[in-house]
């Protein structure tokens, strides 16, 4: 069963390799997406990603508010691009998600009990 047949139970927020500035390669990148992604599906977890670039052409806020709105979601996972970047903001920190949301030490957002 891939990811598309499965109900998205996680959405995972990240950057978009492919539109992140800069002189690097990101294939290896969007690889590492594309596997995490799989292993979802293999386990039986449906997930969705929002992928945004830093390129000018997104705009980050509105991509992951829609994002985290389009259906209540078990989990949610924070790329580490976007969560460790100290020169812009949390995208998604001022979004609720179902009930409260918490950050956990691992970057994932989880709900309140």
């Amino acid at each position: 069963m891939t990811a598309q047949q499965l109900k998205p139970r996680v959405l995972v927020i990240g950057l978009n390799p492919y539109r992140v500035p800069g002189p690097w390669d990101p294939k290896p990148v969007a690889e590492a997406i594309e596997a995490g992604m799989t292993k979802f599906a293999n386990h039986g977890v449906g997930a969705q990603s929002c992928l945004f670039g830093l390129d000018g052409s997104d705009n980050p806020e509105e991509m992951v508010t829609a994002a985290l709105q389009s259906q209540p979601w078990e989990c949610v996972i924070i790329g580490g691009g976007v969560r460790t970047a100290e020169d812009r903001p949390l995208y998604c920190a001022r979004t609720r998600v179902g009930r409260q949301p918490r950050v956990l030490p691992t970057g994932i957002i989880g709900k309140e009990p």
